[in-house]
């Protein structure tokens, strides 16, 4: 992902040890509107490999698992399945209810496993989708699942696809679209390569890239990336073997405030039957109506309680004896949190107030606190040679609010967001931290440099095979700083690109870059840091044409001009006029038919008098004059010629044989006889 750039100014006073900033800030969780729901689509490789790297298509019951821990209602969700192409696209959806799971999950698993790999063709199908059909109050995710790397049968089709994933990546960089990545099984089928491209892919965009080689691991990553998403960790209950009675007796505590739904996952050899459910208040859920709230599958079984009651619950269900059994809970929640400070107050030698708020359907919360613990994390930069000094803190619980008194013990560069943890609850502000100065002025982008557009400036490299070795683009003096001018340090924060394809030389203050392979487009952000270490940033975005590739266009569209005007002369041919009848005997049979058309050509195959040997394309040709032609495309002996020829010239009236064979023995005579008159 793309960061954002903050940049607060702040107002310098009377002694270099005070510094204030604007107003009071507050670094909310960049849910918006809408708490923990999201538009996600699937990218699911149904190349051929998948049925040697999955042959059990435990894949699905990775999927299964990510959809069922999905809350009831508020996400959109869609796919994309892939193979030499895209083979199957699923529009986003809004999921309300088991049936809307079950649908996506039928479009996933439908798609037989066959062909090549077109990573890039799905990534762009599918932030395109996220663009056009996801739920602008909902943030965006791709979870993509491979077993290879972006493979094809052509290099004209690898390249457009390619093409398409760095599209693809940059789109969801400059969208805010994080693409989770799993590798299965991808370094044993093609070593390294496979996951170097799914770490590509995922690195830039603000995702996670995990390899799993055993298929039965799917799940785990699943719920990884669900956990990381929806920033609900799983919760044990137990993990034991089922007594020798098989009975299964647990409590769990589901918490009073803030959960709209449990979900119960077991996981076991085989598989649980008889579950029943008592509430707090002692009112028990009976066989059935659990498994009305069931989805189960080879390797687990999700049970969703949809409100629950706050309090203890007693999960009871019969297992087979001495079979493992892992019972966990994973939340869904309607919290989000926010952390604010008046900057303001931010002195050297001060105490800096912040506040951490709990958000319930994006309203502060007035109870809960003391449900979870608040950590106040903490950079500081006292200058751009040191190191960033990383702090935590344990805020206080109180009424309404979390609270810490930040000493402000030095001036420097201060960034700082709050984290949420417990009841499976981790969630925190790290997407829109808090950033100020004390004693210092941060750099800023200025307005001078003409190249600079809505943040970023933009560069196309044309690329010359073997000529073009780097390519420099100048960075300096699009941010300034008050008190340090244009001595800042010049450095790479994030980059869609591979990091041996650029280097920066903050001396010089250009972008170097190295390899025009890697990419054909992407984004790197440039960050400038004054001597107290802080920074401002801007984007290049870097365009990449191959020269060598336009040759062959250019080459492709003479070839084309020429075959349009073959295609001119086959028509302008085919207008002219034959002025007479044409009669045609046989050499051998002395078989004879006359013909008579009005324009083009009549092929020699239309008079029936035989077998002459001729090829099966000889005609004969009009020209709208009192002559025709014989033409033909091997060469052939005739009356008229010693030697062979292609085309053979008929005048009116005169008889003239055409020879298939080198002994003159077979073959045609010809008459032609113009209405035009003359010879």
């Amino acid at each position: 992902m793309r960061k954002s750039i903050r940049i607060f100014s702040v107002l310098l006073a009377l002694i270099m040890l005070l510094s204030t900033a604007v107003g009071v800030v507050s670094a909310a969780n960049d849910q918006k509107r809408t708490s923990n729901r999201f538009n996600v689509v699937f990218v699911i490789d149904a190349s051929g490999s998948m049925e040697d790297t999955d042959p059990q298509k435990l894949r699905f019951d990775a999927t299964t698992l990510f959809l069922s821990l999905l809350a009831n209602s508020g996400n959109r969700v869609g796919s994309v399945v892939f193979a030499t192409g895209v083979k199957q696209v699923t529009d986003l959806r809004d999921i309300n209810g088991v049936d809307d799971k079950l649908f996506i999950e039928g479009e996933i698993e439908k798609c037989p496993a066959e062909g090549w790999t077109a990573i890039g063709d799905a990534l762009k199908t599918a932030t395109d989708m996220l663009e056009k059909q996801g739920n602008p109050d909902n943030k965006s995710v791709i979870i993509l699942l491979s077993d290879g790397y972006s493979e094809l049968g052509s290099d004209d089709a690898l390249k457009k696809c390619n093409d398409n994933k760095a599209e693809a990546i940059q789109d969801a960089r400059d969208r805010g679209v994080a693409i989770y990545s799993v590798g299965l099984n991808v370094n044993n089928v093609n070593g390294d390569k496979g996951i170097k491209e799914l770490k590509q892919i995922s690195g830039p965009t603000g995702g996670e890239c995990e390899e799993v080689n055993k298929p039965e691991d799917l799940k785990k990553i699943f719920q990884l990336f669900y956990t990381l998403i929806y920033g609900s960790a799983p919760v044990p209950i137990g993990e034991y073997e089922v007594p020798s009675d098989g009975n299964i007796e647990k409590t769990f505590l589901v918490p009073s405030a803030g959960v709209e739904e449990v979900n119960i996952i077991i996981s076991s050899k085989s598989k649980i039957s008889d579950m029943t459910l008592e509430m707090p208040d002692g009112t028990v859920w009976d066989v059935n109506k659990v498994k009305g709230m069931t989805v189960s599958t080879n390797s687990f079984a999700i049970t969703k309680l949809v409100d629950p009651m706050g309090g203890e619950w007693t999960l009871r269900a019969k297992g087979t004896p001495n079979d493992k059994v892992k019972i966990e809970m994973i939340f869904n929640d309607n919290l989000s949190v926010e952390t604010e400070c008046d900057t303001a107050q931010a002195k050297a030698g001060s105490k800096l107030p912040v506040f951490g708020y709990l958000l319930e359907n994006n309203q502060r919360a007035t109870d809960g606190y003391a449900d979870y613990h608040a950590t106040l994390h903490v950079t500081f930069n006292k200058s751009a040679d040191e190191k960033p000094r990383n702090l935590e803190f344990d805020m206080d619980p109180q009424s309404s609010s979390y609270y810490y008194e930040l000493p402000i013990d030095e001036i420097g560069h201060y960034e700082l967001y709050m984290s949420l943890t417990g009841n499976g609850t981790n969630k925190d502000t790290s997407d829109n931290m808090i950033r100020f100065d004390v004693g210092n002025t941060s750099p800023a982008i200025g307005d001078g440099d003409k190249r600079l557009k809505d943040g970023r400036i933009e560069e196309t490299i044309w690329f010359i095979p073997f000529l073009t070795k780097t390519h420099e683009i100048p960075v300096g003096g699009i941010i300034t700083d008050p008190e340090d001018g244009d001595d800042l340090t010049y450095s790479v924060s994030s980059s869609s690109f591979n990091d041996t394809t650029y280097e920066i030389d903050s001396n010089e203050k250009v972008l170097i870059i190295k390899d025009f392979l890697d990419l054909s487009k992407g984004s790197v952000t440039i960050r400038a840091t004054d001597a107290m270490g802080a920074y401002a940033e801007f984007d290049v975005l870097v365009t990449i044409v191959n020269v060598g590739v336009i040759a062959i266009i250019v080459i492709v569209a003479a070839a084309v001009i020429v075959a349009g005007i073959i295609v001119l002369l086959i028509y302008l041919l085919s207008r002219k006029k034959f002025m007479g009848t044409i009669t045609v005997r046989n050499l051998e049979t002395n078989a004879v038919m006359t013909q008579q058309k009005n324009r083009g050509h009549i092929n020699l195959t239309a008079f029936q008098i035989g077998h002459t040997g001729f090829h099966k394309k000889a005609c004969f040709q009009a020209t709208g004059k009192s002559w025709i032609e014989f033409r033909s495309p091997t060469p052939v002996l005739s009356s008229s010629s010693v030697s062979k020829e292609k085309k053979i010239k008929i005048l009116n009236r005169s008889e003239i044989e055409i020879y298939s064979d080198d002994s003159r023995t077979r073959g045609i005579a010809v008459t032609f006889e113009s209405y035009l008159g003359g010879y």
